[in-house]
């Protein structure tokens, strides 16, 4: 007759309030057995229950050697079948590797992580209480555990708990840190949490997560400035990791974007100030007064300019094409000015005009930065031409942020390029 194999799983009660939410010590002792019984069915046929001050014996089944053998066979199938995005096998193999070996809590976080990716949350957190029930001690689980709890559960102070008992466990995990930020971000306490992503930063300079949290808090705080540098250094300090972290990249673009725009809106007057003085400085050097109007331009086109001499008018003509905002209208009409600093007068000779050019407004120190509008993709054409009798300009609007190049290109040959640097992903 084989011998029944037992094994004794120690768990304490002030643990499982943690995962519960409610304390069960004060429980009379017959109700509380009864009651841990329960939480552990899933391990099968739970044998006798003892209770020591905190602490909770429980005489569990062990699995046979050959059980223990198919199992892991299965569950490194269910990990190859995973990895290729098989998720709805690798969960068919997880269950039943766990009907084999229950008492196994890295199965448990495993199922759990497989139901998470394809969005079945419930479910996912009932596996990770489980495999919790059986290793107090794997702070990864307490991290995903308050993940779940952040984002599907809205219980922002459940997850809190859950962060800082993995903190408890695993002291500086970026992970951990950068979801206690979250948390504290979502119960209105954002000096907390701008310390808590620094410190996930500082842990862990390529961790794009907690650059990104960063910024959002930032932004969301009516701080664009401060967080357009972090997403800077997020795109210059943080790395891809693999798949999972394309939305994260993403997303910073978006944030850029968003910070970019408020910023632009912040300094609409500035910028007009800028443009107006540059526009007299045109003026002066070129002898003719320029006029800045809106027309209905052809699609693709948001801007025209038009040289007096080139027209035979008393005056420039800058055109931009109506509707279009303020910055991004402030900014069209700084790089048409630029085009008369740049193209040469009749009378120039070629020396003249392939001198180099006057600095534009982005440059000279005495003025304003006029900053380039991050428009919306369905408001801004991309690429926008802006179109002169002297040539063209075009501006090619790059989403994954390289450098963002402005050209102006004359058909005597002689070209200019300004370049602003954006990060660089």
């Amino acid at each position: 007759m084989a011998q029944l194999r037992v094994m004794v799983l120690l768990v304490h009660l002030r643990h499982l309030t943690l995962l519960l939410g409610e304390d069960i010590s004060s429980l009379p002792q017959q109700v509380l057995i009864e009651r841990i019984k329960a939480l552990f069915s899933f391990l099968g046929e739970v044998g006798k229950v003892e209770i020591f001050d905190d602490t909770v014996q429980l005489h569990l089944r062990e699995a046979t050697p050959q059980k223990s053998a198919e199992c892991a066979k299965l569950a490194e199938r269910a990990t190859k079948r995973a990895r290729e995005g098989d998720y709805l096998r690798a969960i068919e193999l997880l269950r039943r590797a766990l009907q084999l070996s229950p008492s196994l809590p890295t199965l448990h976080r495993d199922l759990a992580m497989c139901l998470m990716e394809l969005g079945q949350h419930a479910a996912a957190k009932d596996a990770l209480i489980d495999a919790l029930k059986l290793d107090a001690t794997d702070a990864w689980s307490f991290v995903v555990l308050g993940n779940l709890y952040a984002k599907h559960e809205a219980n922002p102070d459940q997850a809190r708990r859950f962060y800082e008992r993995a903190l408890e466990l695993k002291p500086g995990d970026a992970w951990a840190l950068n979801g206690l930020a979250s948390a504290l971000a979502e119960s209105g306490d954002q000096s907390g949490a701008l310390l808590r992503f620094d410190e996930a930063i500082q842990s862990n300079p390529e961790f794009a997560n907690a650059w990104l949290g960063k910024a959002l808090l930032q932004l969301r705080s009516e701080q664009p400035r401060e967080s357009a540098g972090t997403i800077r250094s997020l795109f210059a300090q943080a790395k891809m990791q693999d798949a999972r972290s394309e939305p994260v990249f993403a997303e910073a673009s978006k944030i850029f974007l968003a910070a970019e725009s408020a910023l632009a809106q912040s300094e609409e007057s500035a910028a007009f100030k800028a443009v107006e003085t540059y526009r007299r400085t045109v003026e002066l050097d070129s002898g003719y007064p320029v006029e800045v109007s809106e027309d209905d331009l052809p699609s693709q086109t948001a801007g025209r300019a038009q040289m007096a001499w080139k027209h035979s008018r008393d005056r420039h003509l800058i055109t931009s094409r109506r509707g279009l905002p303020p910055p991004f209208r402030d900014t069209l009409s700084h790089m048409n000015l630029l085009i008369f600093v740049l193209r040469p007068k009749p009378g120039d000779s070629d020396a003249i005009a392939s001198s180099p050019p006057r600095p534009s407004p982005m440059n000279w120190p005495s003025a304003p930065s006029v900053r380039t509008f991050a428009g919306s993709k369905n408001r801004i054409p991309a690429p926008t031409r802006f179109s002169g009798s002297c040539g063209s300009w075009s501006k090619a609007y790059v989403r994954n942020f390289s450098t963002v190049r402005s050209t102006c290109s004359s058909s005597g040959g002689s070209t200019q390029s300004c370049r602003r640097s954006v990060p660089r992903r």
